[in-house]
């Protein structure tokens, strides 16, 4: 019994030891663990440290060199160092707009940069909410305008009028949120909804728009950094992925919050609430003069809204009479005009227009349709139905889009506001040019009696004399016993149709020499519309119609039938028969260079791609994404194609497969040029079937080689590298 007993303690003994063994042990590799995370966790966030110092230090390093190249281009844009010529003036836009792109994408870098490295805080202060409000949408409203879009807001009336919280931050989210939408919207507009809630005390924003909207897979992956809904390189709209990021970091530091619902088609509504505490009064906020700021528009006091009417008896510039009444709208149409060369006077009300018209017969008219007392739509309609002003062009400049209604009534050109010196230079310079040439005479052929009666209108508002043929075989007759200075010529008619007449025209001795330009109403295949071009000028849609764009291109052509010398022959009947053949002998020596495509969808990069080639000696053909690339490419035949791989509709991937698999163009050399310079993005470009690949930015003595190199594999050095097997991934050289 007592043996038992002993040895059932050791047994107990033995088990009580091994469990305290065990329970060390496992106590031992907790703690190693417990160490091995904490290691873990320091090297991680020493490497998150690392990280955005890195960041922050490299966007002051980049911000530096780029605050240098953006105050030296501002400078050579306003002409402050010696004026510019045209060529010139585009090139410093486009290195000023460049900048400014990427000083928004390392603003927004140092941003997200200084957020991760816990450096960003709050700086509350008292406020004016309505003046914030203000600020916003004064800020965004030139962006919808120019998309044709609403701008709403809405405020609860029960918001307080002052509040304690951190401006800047609710600056900077509310401008993205609604810039994004009015980005991502095409038609409807953006609405700012802002209402106060009850306990806790806070202030929602909610910011809707009737854009594309969200798939709701994507909901929340749109707030991860670099993220978007659409991340394809076939993607419409730009972007880095960073603004909602950074939108709803600062929320969250501002202990608020920010979520969006939304569904594909339908739109999208983004909710930010931020807590608040009422504040004291403060001064009241100079909404009004960071708008001046942003517009670069004088405070009133400062600005000079006098006219030139005190100059109007030794003053032999042209007159303009200008029907506005906000003083901004008034100082900046007066600055554009004087620069365009011509004197000034200000009609203020609508009611004043009519007599000053009759007794000053300005040259042109530029009106505003909200005036006060008579609003612009009257005060056209009294213009053209007075025989004295009737003549007397009418530029409508306004901030309403119904360009329709406006050329019903007679109007000359219609600009929406914000106006653009170029555009509003271009109507000045045509009335000009048509108050000192003879009235052109222009044939219309076209069987539609309502395209032909709006066309006819438009023409004779601008002082063409115009004739009207209904059918190919009495246009022919017409041009052939007219001899008018242009044609212009439908496609679709009944009988002999457009191209049968075209080649008529162009085969008979007596019109060959005829500018045509051909409008119509259907979408011209490629082919169609390569033969076109071989004899027609300019091809122009009916449906939409663009007045402004048709009453430009008939002036060039007429402007350059002009000032073209006369035939040494003597026999020409119009002054567009130099024209012509001036045409054909650009034609001609256009065909003894190399024919370069640049597909491409950045403008800015297109025009100096172009610029750079041309004055290489290269023929040079635009396309402004994959799909109009295969068209072009099909029709035209070019000797090489340069294809950017990131672009809306078709993607440069996409359009080089396809062309490959074409026998038509699958021997067109394709060069990949590309900003994705990525491992692994020169393969994929190969694999595609391009057959070289240079990344951007482009070193233009590579670019010329690379060119040259599969133009004129003949005159190619023996020792050139293969691209397929050495690739070029040094960087660009520095003095190009």
């Amino acid at each position: 019994m007592v043996e038992n007993l002993k040895t059932s303690h050791r047994r107990t003994l033995e088990i009580n030891l091994n469990l305290e063994r065990t329970v060390r042990e496992r106590t031992d590799e907790l703690r190693r663990k417990n160490r091995q995370i904490e290691e873990q966790n320091k090297r991680v966030m020493e490497a998150s440290r690392l990280k955005s110092q890195f960041l922050a230090n490299m966007s002051h390093e980049l911000r530096t060199p780029l605050n240098a190249v953006l105050a030296l281009s501002e400078i050579l844009s306003n002409e402050m160092s010696g004026p510019l010529n045209e060529e010139q003036g585009k090139q410093v836009g486009i290195i000023n707009r460049a900048g400014k792109s990427l000083l928004r994408l390392i603003n927004d870098v140092l941003d997200l940069s200084k957020i991760e490295a816990g450096r960003m805080t709050v700086e509350r202060a008292a406020m004016s909410l309505k003046g914030l409000i203000q600020l916003v949408a004064d800020t965004l409203r030139p962006l919808a305008e120019d998309k044709s879009l609403s701008l709403t807001v809405v405020a609860s009336p029960d918001l307080p009028e002052f509040i304690n919280s951190d401006e800047q931050k609710l600056r900077q989210i509310l401008i993205n949120l609604m810039g994004n939408g009015i980005k991502f919207t095409e038609k409807g507009g953006v609405t700012l909804e802002v209402t106060r809630l009850e306990a806790p005390n806070g202030i929602q924003f909610r910011i809707v728009d009737t854009g594309i909207g969200i798939a709701n897979e994507a909901t929340e992956r749109i707030f991860e950094e670099f993220h978007q809904a659409d991340g394809s390189t076939t993607r419409k709209y730009g972007g880095t992925g960073l603004g909602l990021t950074i939108s709803r970091r600062m929320a969250e530091l501002m202990g608020g919050t920010l979520a969006v619902e939304s569904a594909v088609g339908t739109g999208s509504t983004f909710t930010l609430i931020v807590p608040y505490e009422p504040a004291a009064p403060v001064p009241e906020a100079p909404t009004e003069t960071l708008r001046r700021v942003r517009l670069q528009v004088p405070e009133p006091s400062l600005m000079n809204t006098a006219d030139d009417s005190s100059t109007s008896h030794n003053d032999s510039r042209p007159l303009v009479l200008v029907a506005e009444d906000e003083h901004d709208n008034l100082y900046i149409m007066k600055k554009h005009l004087n620069r365009l060369g011509c004197r000034v006077v200000f009609a203020r009300d609508g009611s004043e227009v009519q007599a000053k018209a009759r007794e000053l017969r300005p040259i042109a008219i530029t009106l505003d349709l909200v005036l006060p007392r008579k609003n612009g739509w009257e005060v056209l309609a009294e213009l053209k139905a007075d025989q004295d002003t009737s003549g007397i062009p009418v530029i409508i400049a306004s901030v309403l889009d119904n360009e329709e209604r406006a050329f019903c009534l007679g109007a000359f050109r219609y600009l929406v506001k914000p106006i653009n010196e170029t555009d509003l230079g271009d109507a000045i310079h045509q009335i000009l040019w048509t108050e000192r040439k003879d009235r052109k005479r222009v044939l219309i052929i076209d069987d539609s009696v309502v395209d032909s009666d709006l066309t006819t209108r438009l023409l004779t508002e601008n002082k063409y004399e115009v004739s009207r043929a209904s059918g190919g075989d009495e246009g022919l007759a017409m041009a052939s016993g007219e001899t008018p200075d242009l044609i212009l010529l439908d496609l679709n008619m009944p009988g002999k149709n457009g191209f049968q007449v075209l080649a008529d025209l162009k085969a008979s001795e007596r019109t060959r020499q005829i500018p045509v330009a051909v409008y119509t109403a259907r979408d011209l295949l490629p082919e169609e519309e390569a033969r076109i071009r071989r004899h027609a000028g300019k091809v122009f849609l009916k449906n939409p119609l663009e007045p402004n764009r048709m009453l430009s291109d008939i002036a060039e052509m007429l402007a350059v039938a002009t000032a073209a010398p006369a035939d040494g022959g003597g026999t020409s009947t119009s002054s567009a028969a130099s024209l012509a053949v001036k045409e054909q002998d650009a034609l001609a020596s256009e065909d003894d260079l190399m024919t370069i495509l640049i597909v491409e969808d950045d403008p800015a990069n297109q025009y100096t791609l172009e610029l750079m080639l041309k004055s290489e000696g290269y023929h040079v053909i635009v396309a402004g994404n994959g799909r109009e690339g295969i068209e072009k490419a099909l029709s035209l035949q070019p000797d090489l194609i340069l294809m950017d791989m990131m672009m809306p509709v078709m993607g440069g991937h996409e359009a080089t497969r396809s062309l490959k698999d074409n026998p038509e163009a699958s021997d067109i050399p394709v060069i990949a040029l590309t900003a994705a310079a990525m491992t692994g993005d020169r393969e994929k470009a190969l694999a595609a079937g391009c057959d070289d690949y240079i990344s951007k930015p482009v070193d233009r003595p590579h670019l010329v080689e690379r060119i040259e190199h599969w133009l004129r594999p003949e005159a190619d050095s023996a020792s050139a590298e293969d691209p397929q097997t050495t690739p070029r991934d040094a960087e660009p050289a520095a003095s190009d």
